[in-house]
């Protein structure tokens, strides 16, 4: 067991930590009329706790580069084990902050040496791993932190974290409980706990968390994203869009989820013009999403652009050509211009691909009924409604015009 510190030299170390404090004030004051990359800090003034100090101003203004020049130079020239801690630590917030994950392990394993066995390493290492996308890595790094204290509100919210990325969501509900136990207030483990029990299915319980999150001053765009897009699915679009309204400056709107989720919401709460601004940042964003054209074509059907939609149906289907949904939108699209051998076409496809398509039956059946054949049209409707037994070549195939050439592409 170490000696403990005699109370002289902690004194000793205040006041080298003080008078640090004062000499970095002074250098920085005299910086700040110069264009020198780095302080000059040579003989007398060249110790690590001016390093340290030097290191803690630049990181508080987030002058990154300079803050890991200070604590390295700090990590160099000492041989104290308080202050080589200090300055991985004060490392560790700089790769951190500038998303540096390969160094921030590296700094983890060091602080290890430091340290041996501790609840910190462990969760620097891991959280640098499962930014590398090594999550099984890891989990492992977080069990052996929660092996150390089990009740550590870091771990429990990193270990949670893993559970999401793995789709497990009732683990990583279970992590975040034990986690908000430690922290019932704050906003990141609450933003945690709202993203576990919405991948579970508990939407209302999943608003709730997200809710107190939000109100405790969490910004985090992804957070914000998925509050409104629960709120959305559970019907509640005007809520969704005055959300999304108050906090539109704190989401990323170079996101395309986001973008994508924006214009979805706007469009089922009736904001019509609202929503096709958003298609298009995200249609600027992705050309080659079949989904994005299909939701912007529904979106210009439903403010009267018309021929408009028609040719994004077309983008749609060219990404995806026997996606049935894309299909039926069209067919519908087509019926409203009046294109009726367009539509027996694009019914034709949908039946080639799914025979026994309601949809399809039903239209087709409307279709006859147009043209006055209502013997066609009542085998059609018995088709759609699950009625007849007849044989489907009977009924269609050699009344339906372009049929038998979509039949051998």
């Amino acid at each position: 067991m170490p000696a403990p510190t005699a109370w002289w030299q902690t004194v000793r170390e205040k006041g080298i930590n003080l008078w640090a404090l004062f000499q970095a004030y002074y250098l920085i004051r005299r910086n700040n009329r110069t264009d020198n990359n780095h302080l000059d800090l040579k003989g007398k003034h060249s110790y690590p706790a001016l390093y340290l100090a030097l290191g803690k101003h630049y990181f508080k203004t987030q002058q990154y580069e300079e803050a890991k020049y200070y604590f390295a130079k700090a990590l160099s020239l000492t041989t104290r084990k308080n202050e080589k801690i200090r300055s991985l630590r004060g490392l560790s917030r700089v790769y951190k902050q500038t998303q540096n994950w390969e160094e921030t392990f590296n700094v983890g394993c060091e602080l290890a040496k430091c340290i041996p066995n501790s609840v910190e390493s462990w969760n620097l290492k891991g959280e640098a791993l499962l930014n590398l996308g090594q999550i099984k890595k890891a989990e492992r790094c977080f069990n052996k932190a929660l092996a150390i204290n089990p009740q550590n509100g870091i771990t429990l919210n990193n270990l949670g974290t893993c559970m999401l990325l793995q789709k497990r969501p009732l683990e990583a509900w279970h992590f975040f409980q034990l986690g908000l136990t430690q922290f019932p207030r704050d906003p990141v483990v609450l933003g945690n706990a709202g993203l576990a029990l919405s991948q579970a299915g508990d939407l209302p319980q999943a608003i709730k968390y997200f809710g107190e999150a939000v109100k405790r001053g969490l910004r985090e765009p992804f957070i914000l994203n998925n509050y409104g897009v629960c709120l959305a699915e559970l019907g509640n679009y005007r809520e969704a869009v005055l959300f999304y309204q108050q906090v539109l400056p704190e989401l990323d709107l170079d996101n395309l989820e986001i973008l994508s989720n924006l214009a979805s919401v706007f469009a089922k709460a009736g904001f019509q013009e609202e929503a096709l601004q958003y298609y298009r940042l995200a249609l600027k964003k992705n050309t080659n999403d079949a989904a994005l054209f299909n939701n912007y074509a529904l979106t210009l059907e439903s403010v009267g652009r018309v021929n408009e939609a028609l040719h994004y149906y077309n983008l749609a289907l060219g990404l995806q050509p026997d996606n049935l949904r894309f299909l039926q939108n069209k067919t519908v699209c087509l019926e409203r211009l009046q294109q009726e051998d367009e539509v027996m076409r694009c019914l034709d496809r949908i039946l080639c691909l799914e025979p026994l398509n309601r949809f399809a039956w039903g239209r087709k059946g409307a279709y006859y009924q147009r043209q006055g054949d209502q013997k066609q049209a009542v085998d059609c409707y018995n088709l759609a409604w699950g009625l007849s037994k007849l044989p489907l070549e009977e009924l269609f195939l050699p009344k339906s015009p372009g049929f038998r050439k979509e039949l051998s592409v």
